[in-house]
């Protein structure tokens, strides 16, 4: 056997030929077992930066929205449903869902000691012409300036004239 010649794999698993094979052989294993630590390190630490609580902390208001989309024949073509919202309006969410609760649109219930409303708002459109969706979003139009609330972006959908577009917004927060 020439001395010159490279080891192969079928040579390292035949510990007892070679003397230096011992060595190597704990030198792969340290590097096997750090490059397998380090896997798992990494994906701990990726797994846990993104948890994000489906509660925002800072406005304390759960929003869920569902859209249905019916074509003419009143068949279902698209449904969505969402409560994690890439922009909101916190301070105006608040003047809009107080607005919505003085119209007694706002059952209470106690929970654990705590009071909460629950808020929900239907809101249904007539498609007139050919349209792509690509965000589903809730803007307060009692104002001469339409002010926006909360919106997500998602993968969207086509409409067409006939179609009949149906949203609805459930707000639930404590008082």
């Amino acid at each position: 056997m020439s001395r010159n010649r490279a080891l192969t794999i079928v040579d390292l698993l035949h510990f007892d030929k070679f003397s230096n094979v011992s060595f190597r052989t704990q030198n792969m294993n340290f590097f096997v077992i750090l490059s397998i630590s380090m896997i798992y390190g990494i994906l701990f630490i990726s797994s846990n930066s993104y948890a994000q609580d489906s509660l925002d902390q800072s406005s304390d208001v759960y929003i869920f929205v569902q859209t249905f989309v019916r074509d003419s024949d009143g068949v279902l073509v698209h449904y969505f449903e969402n409560d994690k919202f890439t922009d909101k309006n916190l301070a105006a969410l608040d003047v809009f869902l107080d607005s919505e609760a003085a119209q007694g649109n706002a059952p209470e219930y106690d929970i654990e000691g705590k009071k909460f409303q629950l808020i929900q708002r239907s809101k249904v459109l007539e498609i007139d012409s050919f349209q792509l969706v690509a965000s589903t979003k809730l803007e307060n139009s009692e104002n001469p300036i339409s002010v926006s609330l909360v919106r997500y972006a998602h993968d969207g959908y086509f409409l067409t004239p006939g179609d009949e577009l149906t949203q609805v917004w459930t707000f639930f927060r404590e008082i």
